[in-house]
């Protein structure tokens, strides 16, 4: 089963709830990034979802025994998108593939090698130490109308 946030099934959207938007100040957003600041590993730290500009649904991902899950995105165009389990004692599970960055369009394609599965965000925000991204498209699937999903990154 595909575990891409494990928060970010779409159905979930259509939870109710209210929440606030953090404001965080910190290193100062590229406004044009480049592959090479992408370039990372990148911690998995929050995942959120709005309906119609409202957020409805938000998650820590870090679990209290295990480390953070993580992309690394190599230079090389290669990744690895490795989870750790918390009903498995912490397993890590790693699911290789590749990635690439259209420049003009601040997308980033990531496609599994086994299964050719493939996930497309947009580059929010991005810094030196801290990454958003909204989710484009998962699989073949476009995100409905109305719906937001935003992934959180640290280094």
């Amino acid at each position: 089963m595909k575990r891409i946030f494990f928060f970010l099934i779409i159905g979930a959207a259509f939870l109710t709830g209210c929440g606030e938007d953090d404001n965080v100040t910190g290193p100062v957003p590229s406004t044009n990034p480049s592959k090479e600041q992408l370039t990372a590993k990148w911690k998995m730290v929050k995942g959120e979802i709005y309906q119609n500009g409202k957020l409805v649904y938000s998650e820590d991902l870090k679990s209290e025994d295990c480390e953070y899950s993580y992309y690394d995105l190599k230079s090389n165009g290669s990744k690895d998108e490795v989870y750790f389990d918390p009903e498995d004692s912490c397993a890590m599970d790693n699911t290789p593939g590749t990635w690439t960055y259209d420049h003009n369009k601040k997308l980033i394609t990531m496609t599994d090698t086994e299964d050719g599965y493939r996930m497309q965000v947009e580059i929010v925000t991005l810094t030196s130490t801290e990454f958003k991204f909204k989710l484009v498209k998962e699989g073949d699937d476009d995100i409905p109308e109305g719906t937001e999903i935003y992934g959180y990154l640290k280094k």
